[in-house]
């Protein structure tokens, strides 16, 4: 079995702090368990660069001016995945119809979610 992070899931904006950094550590105790058994966890090629929180992405999250001053610790472990982490886009084969990236999850509008539409057309 493989994983997709959904980007869209990780918007901290009217979280506290408290509230991100248990995201977060839960998202890596997943990460971590779905390595032991043999699974996949992939990110979008955006995961890194989209805002996570007001305009600040993850990586502006961990600098010293940050509005959520998140810990040293937490940003290397995040790291030390993230360096490792396959990128869904870097397959060898997409499913068919991907190029559709607009989707409706639960009879909801539909949005473009390219990380759900992976899933989804896979």
């Amino acid at each position: 079995m493989s994983f997709v992070v959904n980007g869209a899931d990780w918007n901290f904006n009217g979280l506290s702090l408290i509230e991100v950094e248990e995201l977060i550590e839960r998202a890596l105790a997943f990460v971590e368990t779905s390595c032991e058994r043999g699974e996949a966890v992939s990110i979008g090629d955006d995961f890194q660069t989209r805002p996570m929180h007001g305009e600040a992405t993850l990586w502006d999250l961990f600098a010293a001016d940050s509005p959520l001053p998140l810990s040293r610790e937490l940003a290397q472990e995040l790291s030390a995945w993230l360096m490792r982490a396959p990128c869904y886009a870097d397959s060898e084969f997409w499913p068919r119809n991907f190029e559709d990236a607009m989707i409706s999850v639960g009879g909801a509008p539909l949005i473009s979610n390219e990380d759900i539409a992976w899933v989804h057309y896979s």
